[in-house]
């Protein structure tokens, strides 16, 4: 990514990527950084189903996604591996939600996706 517009792209394109998979189903982005240049990097926040804060962030080339807790954070997943990489954000969103399903309880799913169409 040494294109000097390419954090600006990247954020575009995650807020494009993260509306695709999530619908209604995500809120609050905030992009916390965004810096160009020699070290580009780019940190963002959203919240997924109205239970869980995600953080991304990417810098020289590593990107991760993790849910923060007061002292500490549970990675989600960290890239780039053979399957995931940064040029397929909604793949990478795809695989977030199913990580992140894993640790929201069923019941709280059910009653939140009653009457969701989108639900999966």
């Amino acid at each position: 990514m040494s294109d000097p517009e390419a954090m600006q792209s990247l954020a575009a394109e995650f807020d494009r990527a993260l509306r695709a998979v999530f619908g209604e189903g995500h809120g609050g982005l905030i992009f916390r950084e965004l810096v160009e240049g020699e070290r580009p990097s780019l940190r963002a926040t959203f919240v997924l189903y109205e239970f869980w804060e995600v953080e991304f962030f990417f810098e020289q080339g590593v990107f991760g996604f993790g849910i923060p807790f007061r002292d500490t954070s549970a990675s989600l997943l960290v890239g780039p591996t053979d399957t995931l990489r940064l040029d397929d954000l909604t793949g990478l969103f795809r695989e977030v939600n199913e990580r992140v399903r894993l640790r929201i309880p069923d019941k709280y799913l059910a009653a939140r996706e009653a009457g969701d169409p989108r639900a999966s």
